[in-house]
């Protein structure tokens, strides 16, 4: 525990499978750049690595061929009451 205090816990891997929960927040098109702009210097260093992340086309997050992948992306779409975006949209 005051190893942890201490030191903290280091870097998480991020990656696309682990920002997908992140995905209803894309989704309502926020303002990356103005997140960005807004985040105060004492920010986790990770933060801005995730905001890359998000910035990716959707299809770093789903296989917009295979529907099993596709259908996730739909549900959450339809739950949200927002349009499916395409592959390349962002």
């Amino acid at each position: 525990k005051k190893k942890i205090l201490k030191d903290g816990l280091g870097d998480l891997a991020l990656h696309a499978g682990k920002v997908k929960s992140l995905i209803p927040l894309k989704l309502s098109r926020p303002s990356l750049d103005a997140v960005r702009d807004l985040l105060p210097k004492w920010r986790d260093p990770q933060t801005l690595q995730l905001l890359d992340i998000l910035a990716r086309p959707y299809h770093a997050f789903y296989d917009f061929g295979a529907e099993w992948s596709l259908g996730q992306l739909k549900k959450i779409c339809e739950e949200e009451n927002l349009p499916l975006p395409g592959p390349d949209d962002r």
